[in-house]
C-alpha cells in the first residue's frame, strides 16, 4: 500500500491567525480537506449498478453499495484505479471480499492495493486499484475459450428447466468433468476448471457460482474451514429457498484420495441444510449468511 501525505498546514494555519473558536476552526480545516480532496484524489463517481440480484451485494448498506459498483465497474473496464466514495480502508475490503463472493468468474484478477490521501492527519480520499494477473486483451482470449467450454458442458440443461435440476446438473458436471488437484495451474480461480479441468476448493466454488448464475440462480461463495482447512464452498437460493452446496466435497476423490477407488459423485454435499454443514464446516464471511433448513432440493439417491 502507498500512501501519499497531502500537506494543507500552511493554509490552515492562515486561516487560524484570521479566526478563533474551535468550532470555526474544525470547519476550516474541513473546507480545507474537501478542497484538497477534489484537487488531488479527484470526484468520486457513482456508476450504475448491475448486481441488485447478487446475494451479497443485497447484505450491504447504500454506501457500501456505492463502493461495490465502483469496484466492480473498475475491475470489468480493467482500470488502473478508481476514486472510491470510503474513506474507510475496513469497508473497501469487505466490499471487495462480497464482488468476489458474487462474481466467481473474475478471473483476472489477484486481490488489490490502494491509495490512501491524508491532510493534517485526515483522510480525505482512497484509490482502489486491481491487482491484474493479466492484460485486457489476454483476458478477452481466456474468456472466449471459457465461453466454448461452458456452451458444451451446458448443453444438457436449459432454462426452463427446474432449480433443483440445474442445481443438480452444475453439481454433477463439475465433479465428472474437473479432477482435485492441489498443485493445479490458476487454481484459485475458473482458469483451472474450464481450461485445466484440475482445480481445489476455490475454483470448484467460483465455478459453482459461475454456471449458476449462467442458468439464472443466484449464488454466492463462501469460505471458512472445512475439518479445521481453509476451504470454499457455495450458499444457493433454489426456489426462494437457501441452501449450501461444497462441489469439492461432492468429488469422491477429494475424501479418498485414492485413485484405484472410482471417481462417483457424492451427494450428500448438493443443497445441503445449516445443521448438516455445521457437523464439518465453519463459515467465516463479512456478510450475513441465513440460516439453511429447507431440504426439498436436497438430493435423496
Amino acid at each position: 500500500m502507498r500512501k501519499r501525505i497531502v500537506s494543507a498546514c500552511l493554509l490552515l494555519s492562515l486561516l487560524t491567525c484570521c479566526i478563533s473558536g474551535c468550532g470555526v476552526v474544525d470547519t476550516a480545516k474541513g473546507m480545507v480537506n474537501k478542497k484538497m480532496e477534489q484537487m488531488v484524489v479527484g470526484e468520486s463517481e457513482k456508476v450504475a449498478s448491475i448486481s441488485t440480484e447478487q446475494y451479497a451485494y443485497q447484505q450491504l448498506m447504500e454506501e457500501e453499495k456505492i463502493v461495490y459498483d465502483q469496484v466492480l465497474h473498475c475491475i470489468l473496464q480493467h482500470s488502473e484505479k478508481v476514486a472510491v466514495m470510503t474513506k474507510d480502508k475496513d469497508l473497501l475490503q469487505k466490499v471487495y471480499d462480497c464482488v468476489m463472493a458474487d462474481y466467481g468468474g473474475l478471473f483476472w484478477i489477484d486481490g488489490y492495493q490502494f491509495n490512501t490521501y491524508t491532510s493534517m492527519d485526515q483522510v480525505i480520499g482512497i484509490e482502489f486499484m486491481p491487482r491484474y494477473t493479466m492484460t485486457k486483451e489476454q483476458a478477452d482470449e481466456y474468456q472466449a475459450q471459457i465461453d466454448a467450454v461452458v456452451e458444451e458442458w451446458m448443453a444438457g440443461i436449459g432454462p426452463n428447466d427446474s432449480d433443483f435440476a440445474k442445481s443438480k446438473y452444475v453439481f454433477e458436471t463439475l465433479v465428472n468433468q474437473v479432477e482435485y488437484n492441489k498443485n493445479s495451474e490458476n487454481n484459485q480461480n475458473i482458469l483451472s476448471v474450464f481450461l485445466g479441468k484440475s482445480t481445489v476448493c476455490q475454483g470448484y466454488a467460483d465455478a459453482t457460482q459461475y454456471l449458476l448464475q449462467q442458468l439464472g440462480i443466484q449464488s454466492a461463495v463462501v469460505r471458512g474451514k472445512a475439518n479445521g482447512e481453509a476451504h470454499a464452498w457455495n450458499l444457493v437460493r433454489l426456489d426462494g429457498e437457501y441452501y449450501f452446496t461444497d462441489t469439492t466435497w461432492g468429488n469422491s476423490r477429494y475424501l479418498m484420495p485414492d485413485s484405484s477407488i472410482q471417481k462417483f459423485v457424492n451427494y450428500d454435499y448438493l443443497n445441503a441444510t445449516t445443521a448438516f454443514m455445521q457437523e464439518t464446516h465453519e463459515l467465516d464471511v463479512c456478510f450475513d449468511v441465513p440460516e439453511c433448513t429447507a431440504t426439498a432440493c436436497h438430493y435423496q439417491q
